[in-house]
């Protein structure tokens, strides 16, 4: 599981999100980019949950 995260966006006034180490959105609020953290979670959670078939060889 990769960690997704917000922080600042280089030296600037927008908000970068980050999923293990890759720039997923930048926005203006930060209140967005954890909206759009919330959401990459939530997606991951839900992948992560789907059972996966196993095809025999």
């Amino acid at each position: 599981m990769n960690a997704v995260i917000v922080t600042r966006y280089r030296d600037s006034r927008y908000w970068a999100v980050w999923r293990g180490g890759e720039l997923l959105a930048v926005t203006v609020y930060k209140k967005g980019a954890e909206a759009v953290a919330a959401l990459a979670r939530k997606l991951e959670e839900s992948h992560e949950a789907e059972p996966r078939l196993v095809q025999a060889a």
